[in-house]
């Protein structure tokens, strides 16, 4: 009997302890992946992105615009999200302000989910990313007028509702 009561003791123990462990190292990889998606804004604010006008063409004018730029490989609900922000942008600005550019085949399909009915253009050989040296996707980049990064954001499973309105509002602005 007390050995019963001591072997569920120490069980209920070691389960514990693996949880706690479990939520640590949670944190300790979200604070890595923070660092890394600051790092890599850091780097790319104020840049300009040369290539943008090879791909949007005449679309893009001296107007400020922003851009989602996914590749078919990043996390679906991410991309959701980006694609959910970009309508919000467009609607709180009473026009397109917003474009999206993407790497995937599968554009049709992204479309069609996020029922998102403007263009989206296709960088068939990542032209931009290399610009931007490889900067995770899925990616939000408010562009100036001079087509210069002046606001990032990430889309990510773990919404900030905070942040997530602050750059919709943000990149919404009538200039």
């Amino acid at each position: 009997m007390i050995t019963k009561s001591y072997l569920t003791i120490v069980l209920f123990m070691v389960i514990l302890g693996s949880c706690a462990t479990k939520d640590s190292n949670d944190k300790s990889k979200n604070l890595k992946v923070n660092n890394i998606f600051e790092q890599q804004r850091s780097a790319v604010l104020g840049k300009k992105i040369n290539s943008i006008v090879t791909i949007l063409g005449d679309s893009i004018n001296a107007e400020c615009k922003v851009i989602l730029l996914y590749d078919g490989y990043d996390c679906e609900t991410c991309i959701d999200v980006g694609y959910e922000m970009l309508k919000r942008i467009d609607d709180l600005a009473g026009k397109q302000k917003a474009y999206v550019i993407t790497t995937s085949l599968n554009i049709g399909r992204d479309q069609a989910k996020n029922e998102y009915f403007n263009y989206v253009y296709y960088d068939e050989h990542d032209i931009i990313r290399k610009e931007l040296k490889y900067i995770y996707t899925p990616v939000l980049l408010k562009l100036d007028s001079a087509v210069k990064v002046e606001e990032i954001f990430f889309p990510n499973y773990q919404r900030d509702l905070k942040n997530e309105t602050r750059f919709v509002n943000l990149s919404s602005e009538k200039y």
